[in-house]
């Protein structure tokens, strides 16, 4: 086996343990530390709002200022930064990081929580 091809499968196997899995995040590709807990605690309750806002508006918001009036205050999201990836009929919540070596985080409309900022796509 050639040098290159070493080093392509090993940045590939890098990436598929990563954050561009597509699989759903549990066990040991879960949360790791505050600062995760903090923006997969921030996705639930994303998740929790739209559904109050679709049941209100018979829609999902597609900006996070709409949820305001499902409930979302502003508040301290660590070193991530909310937003909706999908908006429409299919839905996904992602935590965005802002600053560092952060790993996104996404929740589906079905509230699974991916590694990854696209929802396992």
């Amino acid at each position: 086996m050639s040098l290159r091809t070493i080093a392509i499968t090993s940045v590939s196997a890098l990436l598929l343990a990563g954050c561009a899995t597509g699989r759903p995040a549990t066990g040991e590709n879960g949360p790791r530390g505050p600062e995760d807990e903090l923006a997969v605690n921030i996705l639930k309750q994303l998740y929790t709002l739209q559904r109050v806002y679709q049941a209100q508006n018979g829609r999902f918001a597609t900006r996070i200022d709409e949820l305001r009036s499902a409930g979302w205050e502003d508040q301290d999201t660590g070193r991530f930064r909310p937003t909706i990836i999908d908006p429409g009929n299919r839905l996904c919540l992602a935590m965005i990081p802002v600053r560092g070596s952060r790993v996104a985080w996404s929740m589906s409309g079905q509230g699974t929580l991916f590694r990854g900022p696209r929802c396992g796509r």
